[in-house]
């Protein structure tokens, strides 16, 4: 109990220890204290020497990273524009539910299959940056089967599970729910990135966060692969809280690390990670960096 004055030296974004909420982010060490990541520089500057690359094998995770989307999720811009729609249901009702059998309207070349199990959501707000959409946060409403397809008709399918309340007008899509750590996989390409949206509401990063880059299959990323977050720039600033550093970026400055991510999933311009390690509090926009090995 009489270590609480320390903790809260670590922490410049809580302005009174009595305030601490569930969900909130507390530091419990220093910031730059980090297990297995170089206190000198990491050797992530993109203008390095190539030669002078650090021959060390692939990290392997210390723990398997389980995370289950119940009520948010995202999803990428292609799948986005090719999702399904409810648009009807076989009873008169308005809101639907567990075992409801309903209609589904599809693109015309994108025709579903009997048996083919779905997710229902709705589309919360769009992830820009860079003036680009990289996709949108949506709202898990449920999951469905298709029980029905004829040429020329709408599908008919069957929901088998609701989070809340379904409307016509819901999104039908292959939206992942489950996201898990993979093995580990040397990585073979030196690129930078950028942390463009989360999982959770949350405004700052912390271990076990899924996250989303804006790098894909196009750009060389493969499952297993791991980026460093970093900035460039002085780590200290009074006049600033912690979250306005996020994607600090003065080249005056040589690299810092603030955390590992894994990579779990790779889409063509859109990879899903995991938040292996953490020193110091990361956020959306800050940049990743891998370097080949």
């Amino acid at each position: 109990p009489w270590q609480w004055p320390k903790v809260w030296s670590y922490n410049a974004q809580i302005t009174n220890p009595h305030w601490i909420y569930p969900g909130d982010l507390v530091r419990l060490l220093p910031k730059g204290f980090l297990a297995a990541v170089p206190t000198a520089d990491p050797g992530l500057e993109p203008d390095a020497d190539p030669g002078a690359r650090p021959t060390t094998d692939v990290v392997t995770p210390q723990r398997r990273l389980d995370v289950a989307v119940r009520q948010v999720a995202f999803i990428d811009k292609k799948h986005l524009d090719s999702s399904m729609f409810v648009v009807g249901a076989v009873e008169d009702k308005e809101l639907l539910s567990t075992g409801d059998d309903i209609y589904v309207s599809y693109p015309e070349k994108q025709v579903p299959k009997v048996g083919d199990r779905y997710s229902i959501y709705a589309e919360d707000s769009r992830v820009e940056h860079g003036g680009k959409v990289h996709g949108s946060y949506v709202r898990v409403l449920g999951e469905l089967q298709i029980t029905s397809v004829k040429q020329e008709k709408k599908a008919q399918a069957r929901i088998t599970g609701a989070n809340s309340e379904i409307e016509r007008g819901a999104r039908v899509g292959p939206l992942m729910t489950q996201f898990k750590s993979v093995p580990p996989v040397r990585n073979e390409v030196d690129v930078q990135g950028t942390i463009v949206a989360m999982l959770t509401a949350q405004q700052l990063i912390g271990q076990g966060e899924v996250v989303f880059i804006d790098l894909g299959k196009k750009s060389g990323i493969k499952p297993g692969n791991r980026f460093f977050v970093v900035r460039r720039g002085d780590a200290f600033d009074p006049k600033r809280d912690p979250g306005e550093q996020v994607g600090q970026d003065d080249r005056s400055y040589p690299v810092r690390a603030l955390g590992e991510v894994v990579v779990i999933q790779v889409g063509d311009s859109i990879s899903v990670g995991l938040v292996d390690r953490v020193s110091e509090e990361m956020g959306v926009g800050d940049l990743v960096m891998m370097r080949k090995q």
